[in-house]
């Protein structure tokens, strides 16, 4: 499975501000990457992930076959993205095959 974790600005109820559509382009579809977390924990200690009204973080299996994946700004104002540590990590998982002429 391949797996796609954000933190982008998302607002004081943990909603994001931006989209995530996957798919074939021209051919997109939205992706669910579902509710903020806010904890976890490295090495035992508690971490707090995301800061409500700035920056959240979310999680998502990307579906198979999706070979374009972009943020869309579904807002009707412009997105700074210079402070709050965002960042997109995209982990895709295949199996290597041998090609023979």
């Amino acid at each position: 499975h391949s797996h796609i974790a954000l933190k982008v600005p998302c607002n004081g109820n943990g909603q994001p501000q931006v989209t995530v559509v996957t798919g074939i382009a021209p051919n997109l579809n939205t992706l669910d990457i579902g509710t903020a977390i806010n904890n976890g924990t490295l090495n035992g200690n508690q971490l707090d992930l995301s800061n409500e009204g700035k920056s959240c973080l979310y999680h998502a299996q990307i579906p198979q076959g999706i070979t374009d994946i972009a943020l869309v700004n579904t807002g009707n104002q412009t997105l700074s993205f210079t402070e709050g540590g965002y960042s997109v990590t995209i982990t895709v998982h295949g199996t290597a095959i041998e090609h023979k002429d």
